[in-house]
Formats: C-alpha cells, structure tokens, sequence
C-alpha cells in the first residue's frame, strides 16, 4: 500500500520493526492462550503452509521444521493433553491420530493396488466408528477389559502382522509400517469419549489462518 499507493517504499528493516512492535503487544494475548491450551483435555493439531524467504514454513504454530513445532512453542510438551493430530512424530505423546485420514488412505489404496488388508482395515475403521456411536448413545467409553476393546484390539494386531510384498505393494506397505509405528494412537477415542476421532476442526481453524 505505501509504495504503490502512497510511492513511499518501506524498507525490509522498517516491516520486521513493525511486525516486533506489533508481536510485543500481543504477548499477553498469547501467553493467556498457550496457558489455555496447557490445560486443556483434549488438543488438536494441525499446520498449514506458509512462504518465508521462499522457503516453507508451518503455522499455526510458526517453524520451519514440521516435526518441531509443538515443542517450538511449549517447551515441555503438552503432558496433560491428548493430542488429535495427523501422525507427525512431536505430535504422538498420549495422542489419538485421525482416523478420517487413515480411512482415506486406505481407499485409496483399494483403488489403486486392490489388496485386500486395505480392504480390511477400511472395514475394521468402519466398525472403530460405529463403536463410537454405540459408546456415545450410552455415555460410556471402553475400558481395557472390555471384550469389544479386546476384539478390536486383537483384529488391529493381527492386520499389522500380515506379510506384504514391500516391491508389489510398496505404498501398502509403508502404510502398514507407518501403523506399527503408531499401533498405541488408533483407539484413544474409544476410550475417552472426550477425544475426537480426527482433526477436522484444527483444520478448519488453522485454514482460516491463510
């Protein structure tokens, strides 16, 4: 607006001046925020992209390591919270990771390489959020003695045993590794009906961001 319209460019230092001045009047707001979000039960995560000096950087929390930046912001991590997020390794510490990107995956992968342990796990989510309805009606979560919590958990631990031929169905493949990795985050929300099976909201608010 000043150089174009006012012919009054202003240089790269005056912009980083503004942008400090203005960040240091709202570091009340943010520290009332991030106490807030300390306390919370439940916290969603998700990031959206920006450009900073052509390079891609990640809000809402700003870094430019994706893997970093939760802790970038809160030094201890957030202990208290379960965390709904989208697999990323910071985010997985007593977390739930979203099923509707899971239950995607999977679709895409009948599709594309027509194996049937897709098939049976885009099924197996299917029954997870059919349970959840079930649990909600009830207003009661799965405890780890229950025999549908047993059965659910059982039929996960037999899916991630079977063989895959890693060079025919690479991405299944990963897919299913990348669920070992995450075997303890796939059914958080069925035992705390607090927790939402995705991050839908986080990615609507962090989308209001751009």
């Amino acid at each position: 607006m000043f150089s174009q319209l006012f012919l009054l460019p202003v240089s790269q230092g005056s912009k980083n001046n503004i942008f400090e001045r203005s960040a240091q009047k709202c570091s009340g707001a943010y520290q009332e925020i991030k106490t807030q979000i300390r306390q919370r039960s439940v916290v969603g995560s998700d990031e959206t992209v920006t450009n900073v000096n052509e390079a891609k950087w990640w809000i809402c929390m700003v870094h430019r390591c994706r893997s970093k930046t939760i802790d970038y912001v809160f030094e201890n991590g957030l202990l208290n919270s379960a965390i709904v997020s989208n697999r990323w390794v910071t985010h997985l510490k007593n977390s739930q990771i979203c099923l509707a990107y899971l239950l995607r995956d999977f679709i895409y992968l009948i599709e594309t390489q027509q194996l049937g342990l897709a098939t049976q796990f885009k099924e197996l989510i299917v029954r997870i959020f059919e349970s959840r309805k079930k649990l909600l009606e009830n207003n009661q979560s799965y405890t780890q003695n229950s025999e549908e919590s047993i059965d659910l958990e059982k039929i996960i631990s037999q899916l991630l045993l079977i063989s895959i031929h890693k060079e025919k169905c690479s991405k299944s493949a990963s897919l299913q590794v990348l669920m070992v990795k995450n075997r303890s985050f796939i059914l958080l929300y069925l035992y705390n009906l607090d927790v939402p099976p995705d991050d839908n909201d986080s990615k609507r608010a962090t989308c209001n961001l751009r």
